[in-house]
């Protein structure tokens, strides 16, 4: 116990020790690793607080970095990027043999490129009451509006802009 006034009493003091420049490294190529699989963001959030203890901002940060590494590796920018992944997905929508589904998933990827859908945000609401009743979430995003359009409609809608993507292309190509 503290007895002299001038110096405060200190208690349940955590100290933190600073990662070293090697370990920040491991952590990035871990990550980048995570991504090459596929991963999403909150599974390697999870991942990197289960294995290295840190917080979902900090592996933000480390996935960005290994994203820039990436694109460094491959000596491509983001522009080279997703102009690769248009072109990607415009000769899959031109291509005769593709099944019709494959067509409209990559008609999708088109449009999300594009910033056509808004954004995925997830809301949470907590609800609970004090005194230690455990605490509930519960999804409030709103529900995209196109998902209740019957796929019929949307196959008819894609059949459409087919023809008219076929029809452009037709009028641009060199003779």
């Amino acid at each position: 116990m503290n007895t002299d006034p001038q110096k405060p009493e200190i208690k349940n003091l955590l100290v933190v020790r600073k990662a070293t420049n090697a370990e920040i490294e491991s952590y990035i190529e871990q990550v980048g690793n995570w991504l090459g699989e596929g991963k999403k963001f909150s599974q390697i959030t999870a991942l990197a607080r289960k294995r290295f203890g840190k917080e979902w901002r900090q592996t933000a940060e480390y996935i960005a970095r290994a994203r820039r590494q990436q694109l460094e590796r491959a000596n491509k920018t983001k522009t080279d990027v997703f102009a690769e992944a248009v072109d990607f997905y415009e000769t899959v929508i031109s291509n005769p043999k593709v099944r019709m589904a494959d067509k409209l998933v990559a008609r999708e990827r088109i449009d999300k490129l594009f910033g056509i859908y808004p954004p995925k945000i997830v809301r949470t609401q907590m609800e609970g009451v004090e005194g230690g009743a455990p605490i509930e979430t519960k999804d409030i995003t709103p529900a995209w509006p196109l998902k209740d359009i019957p796929k019929d409609k949307l196959l008819a809608i894609y059949e459409r802009l087919e023809r008219e993507i076929a029809a452009e292309t037709a009028t641009t190509k060199p003779a």
